[in-house]
């Protein structure tokens, strides 16, 4: 296995592994045209970043200042969708054009927060459920 730089294109990953996919040039051509390329016509990798990292900005201001820096996806830390109200936060997502790729904090497994076994599993379902109406890639 080789590791590939994500600001190396589509044609140079193939170029460098020496595999030809038997892809015909005009078929070659939709696909790079299908694409996601940035405004220099490279390849874009998907930025996310994950709220935990803004903390002490509300979800509002992660959005926006998410957009402003051009980060397409945003992680999801369920403490900040409570403070706005879960079904506010997840219409005000979906609505932001940002993509959830993930949903932090089910449960407390580990006991440190005093909830029973069955109050952490409930959490945990009811973190699932939220990253399901979030389209989140995962929790």
């Amino acid at each position: 296995m080789s590791y590939h730089s994500p600001r190396q294109s589509v044609d140079d990953r193939v170029a460098c592994s020496g595999q030809d996919d038997g892809v015909s040039g005009s078929e070659q051509e939709s696909v790079d045209q299908s694409a996601s390329l940035s405004p220099r016509g490279r390849e874009r990798l998907l930025v996310s970043m994950n709220q935990t990292t803004t903390r002490r900005w509300t979800l509002q201001q992660d959005v926006l200042y998410y957009q402003e820096m051009e980060i397409d996806a945003i992680g999801v830390w369920r403490p900040k969708l409570a403070a706005l109200g879960e079904d506010e936060s997840i219409h005000f997502l979906l609505e932001s054009g940002l993509k959830v790729t993930s949903v932090s904090w089910a449960g407390g497994f580990t006991g440190t927060n005093g909830y029973t076994f069955e109050e952490v599993l409930d959490d945990a379902r009811q973190a699932i459920r939220t990253a399901e109406r979030l389209k989140a890639d995962c929790v």
